[in-house]
């Protein structure tokens, strides 16, 4: 009597623990999906359903419940388990992630503060891996950047800059970045256009400079919630990161992002990076973090007009000013 309990407890768990492990499979292609959790749960729900409805036998009936009742049990675990995955970012600054997948985010900044500048390092991090401070923790990802601002013209000056700061090969870039330009749409029809564009193309990653075009006014409260609710949506359904680059208002002492649009995003994102512009130099930091905030950096232009690591240009800058004053006291001490 106490073998047959020891066996099915034994058995029971390595099976129940070999079915879990199993969900790895998710992923998989081919006759391999089939031993997947995903797999066997439908198998054993359709099994389960057919005896328990179409059988007259009784005991056929019980196997038709316990079959059934193993297919909830295990929905339920798939579900207990996709519920406390970790995080998944797109980037790190010094290993702390930002811009997590099946979120959405912000970058925002007073006019002509350095967002484009920032845009063009998150694009080349993501497609080339690493640029200054900035890694991509995704292999490959296919990145969609829709921009509803400017023209062709310059949003292609955006592409050009990310792909020479990448490094990447121009195949790698063609099918790994999608670019829209939307400025000629009319604001009922961008929000179907972007969710049939994220469905065609699969990004994990999708930038959006313009999300004010997304409404009539950002100040329509009604219209703001929708919006922003239904990216929200987007992103959960297709396990994507979502940043929208916004304005903040207009007068210095205000860092708010303009209008009910820009509080439903603050409130909303999981993170929102303001950047900010002084002496040249744009200061990239986390405005607010629902997790760890990311770490603060800076980039500049050198005399080329090229994007630069501000802090790496600070750090040489003040290696340079003490060597020249070792050797200004060098010459002094000669002269003495």
């Amino acid at each position: 009597q106490a073998v047959s309990v020891i066996l099915g407890s034994i058995l029971g768990t390595s099976v129940t623990g070999w079915i879990i492990c199993l969900s790895h499979l998710d992923v998989g292609g081919g006759w391999v999906e089939l031993l997947s959790t995903t797999a066997i749960t439908g198998i054993v729900a359709v099994a389960g359903i057919i005896l328990r409805k179409f059988s007259k036998s009784a005991v056929r009936h019980h196997i038709g419940d316990i079959l059934m009742g193993f297919a909830v049990l295990m929905f339920g675990m798939g579900l207990m388990s996709s519920a406390v995955e970790p995080l998944r970012y797109s980037l790190t600054v010094d290993g702390v992630g930002v811009f997590a997948l099946s979120d959405i985010h912000a970058i925002k900044g007073k006019q002509k503060s350095g967002k484009s500048a920032v845009l063009k390092c998150v694009l080349a991090a993501l497609l080339g891996g690493e640029v200054f401070r900035l890694k991509s923790e995704l292999e490959a990802p296919v990145v969609l950047h829709l921009d509803t601002e400017q023209q062709n013209a310059d949003v292609k000056l955006i592409v050009d800059v990310a792909r020479e700061m990448s490094g990447a090969a121009d195949e790698y870039i063609d099918q790994h970045l999608f670019l829209y330009t939307l400025r000629t749409l009319n604001y009922d029809t961008l929000l179907s256009d972007t969710r049939m564009l994220i469905a065609l193309h699969q990004p994990q990653v999708v930038l959006i400079d313009g999300v004010v075009d997304y409404v009539a006014s950002f100040n329509d409260e009604v219209m703001s919630r929708d919006v922003i609710h239904q990216l929200i949506q987007i992103c959960q359904e297709h396990q994507c990161a979502i940043i929208n680059v916004l304005h903040e208002n207009k007068s210095q002492e205000d860092s708010n992002m303009r209008g009910h649009l820009g509080t439903v995003q603050s409130q909303k994102a999981g993170s929102v990076v303001q950047c900010v512009k002084k002496d040249g130099i744009i200061t990239v930091s986390s405005s607010d973090a629902r997790h760890t905030p990311m770490p603060t950096w800076s980039i500049a232009f050198d005399e080329e007009g090229r994007i630069v690591d501000a802090d790496k240009l600070h750090e040489a800058q003040l290696l340079q000013t003490a060597a020249q004053k070792r050797l200004k006291r060098q010459e002094e001490y000669e002269q003495t």
